[in-house]
């Protein structure tokens, strides 16, 4: 026998586990990136499978057949379409998986290069606004003494630096403690395993050294630890995280637009609104492509746009129907 890396077996389920493994490893693809695709595409092969169909021999016709069959459950418990952006997001799943298995010659022909995704226009983030954020940062809801030293010290973290609340939770207290009393600044490993640095203001940094003094008594610190803890000392999860902003957004009354990523939407905006230059905010988000920034620009002119009317006497006239712009 030859050098040549042995095939896995001619089952699909074998293709899409090593497809897995290298957008894990060799594309460094995000955990919620790898589950979508990976509930996406064995979903795609069930559908095969039913039909009766090979990769080789699907058909961009098939796919759409797919999706046609496809329903999701809405917040009136009806079953509804699947929205254009959930369709587009499996088309680029099932494609980028028939293209894997061309490279590596598991299919002896790949007739889904010119399959195209629904076009949709991608909603504008929703940055919270001020008074939402100064209540939801500073009112602490009658909340456990530790719980809110956490909470407050993981939300004015997203706030200060845009972090995803992924990589929040994956920071351990050795990214910390590493830079000194009082830290300024910190080392994220992001998306793609792109290293970049981003800066805490005064009010995260003291955030952050009340919570893990408070914590320190509870569960004594280790380099390795992770930083955010749930109260039984093991990882908070990105569920938990969630749960804890639910329960106190709920308690506080406040929109249930806030989301813990719309606290990285209000950092960009914020910024821009400012006068920060695009290309550091981008550099800070790290963002990859330019354009996936740009859209924070639209934001930030909505929100000026907003001000406007509520501030200016004249543009609250003619809101009123007082005035006209024609005059």
């Amino acid at each position: 026998m030859n050098n040549r890396e042995k095939k896995p077996p001619n089952q699909p389920e074998a293709y899409l586990a090593e497809y897995i493994g290298v957008l894990q490893d060799e594309q460094a693809a995000s955990e919620h990136t790898v589950d979508a695709y990976r509930r996406d595409i064995r979903q795609f092969l069930t559908f095969l499978s039913q039909e009766q169909l090979s990769l080789t021999e699907c058909e961009p016709g098939d796919v759409y057949h797919w999706l046609s069959g496809l329903f999701t459950e809405g917040k009136s418990r009806q079953a509804t379409k699947l929205e254009r952006s959930s369709q587009s997001r499996k088309i680029a799943a099932v494609k980028s998986f028939l293209e894997f298995c061309e490279k590596r010659g598991y299919v002896t022909q790949n007739r889904l290069h010119n399959l195209r995704s629904p076009r949709y226009k991608k909603p504008l983030p929703r940055p919270v606004r001020p008074i939402d954020m100064t209540v939801f940062l500073t009112d602490d809801s009658g909340q456990d003494i530790l719980l809110q030293l956490r909470d407050k010290a993981l939300y004015e973290l997203c706030y200060s630096t845009g972090l995803r609340i992924s990589e929040a939770l994956s920071l351990t207290v050795a990214d910390i403690v590493s830079y000194g009393a009082i830290v300024e600044r910190l080392k994220i490993l992001g998306k793609g395993k792109k290293e970049r640095i981003v800066f805490l203001g005064s009010v995260a940094r003291k955030a952050l050294k009340d919570y893990l003094t408070a914590w320190a008594d509870k569960f004594p610190e280790q380099g390795t630890s992770p930083v955010f803890l749930n109260m039984n000392g093991s990882t908070l999860t990105r569920s938990g995280a969630a749960y804890a902003l639910r329960r106190r957004r709920l308690s506080l009354g406040i929109s249930k637009e806030f989301t813990p990523h719309s606290m990285r939407h209000s950092f960009a905006t914020d910024l821009l609104n400012s006068g920060a230059d695009i290309r550091h905010v981008q550099e800070m988000l790290g963002h990859a492509s330019i354009s996936t920034t740009q859209r924070y620009t639209e934001v930030a002119r909505e929100r000026l746009l907003e001000t406007y009317r509520r501030a200016h006497p004249h543009a609250r006239r003619e809101e009123n129907g007082e005035g006209s712009i024609n005059r």
